[in-house]
């Protein structure tokens, strides 16, 4: 197992690189960082990315994947596909829309999409059964769907900064093993507040 922070070396060691922190400056991801096909983990750093290419399907043993650029606003199904994916992060990027793809992500647990631009919950988030974290702060969502308080595995929430005025209080109480649900700076009515903070027991630190 190797750490690597320069594609060429990493690729002189193919066999050994495992994890590859990447500064990218085109638009695209360059084609030799498919070749690395023992990649578990990599972390990419851009202000000019704003595609990924279908080619990211080759690293099948990606566990976990961050992505931060402004300039991405698209996720290829490829990615989300990915057999082995564990943790996808997408924080600091320009995401607009988040599909999860069924029956690809068996061993998915996290997932980091807070500062995007989403408006609504990544579709299909309710069938991601071993989902533990998802971060969704700072986005553009207005509504939460009760499926999404069945999943069972699911004991981390942020919804923090978006433009919530509403919540399935009742089903947020009987998600038993939900343990951090955060709301802060959502634009909740103070009836709305004072009915979350006597149900829940939520504070709010913005108040």
């Amino acid at each position: 197992m190797a750490i690597y922070k320069n594609l060429k070396k990493a690729l002189e060691d193919i066999v050994n690189a495992t994890t590859l922190k990447l500064t990218v400056t085109g638009q695209s991801l360059p084609d030799d960082l498919f070749k690395l096909e023992n990649l578990e983990t990599i972390y990419i750093q851009s202000k000019k990315l704003n595609t990924i290419h279908a080619d990211i399907r080759f690293l099948i043993n990606l566990k976990t994947v961050y992505i931060s650029s402004m300039e991405l606003k698209e996720i290829p199904w490829e990615l989300l596909s990915l057999p082995n994916l564990e943790t996808l992060s997408l924080t600091s990027s320009s995401v607009e829309k988040f599909q999860v793809k069924i029956g690809h992500t068996i061993n998915f647990h996290t997932l980091l999409l807070n500062k995007n631009k989403l408006q609504k919950v990544p579709i299909n988030t309710e069938h991601l059964e071993n989902l533990k974290s998802l971060s969704l702060s700072d986005n553009n969502i207005e509504n939460v769907n009760e499926s999404l308080f069945n999943l069972v595995n699911l004991t981390k929430l942020y919804l923090d900064r978006n433009k919530l005025t509403a919540l399935p209080i009742e089903k947020i109480k009987n998600c038993t093993q939900l343990n951090l649900l955060s709301l802060d700076g959502n634009p909740f009515s103070p009836e709305t507040k004072e009915l979350i903070q006597n149900e829940l027991n939520y504070w709010f630190g913005d108040i």
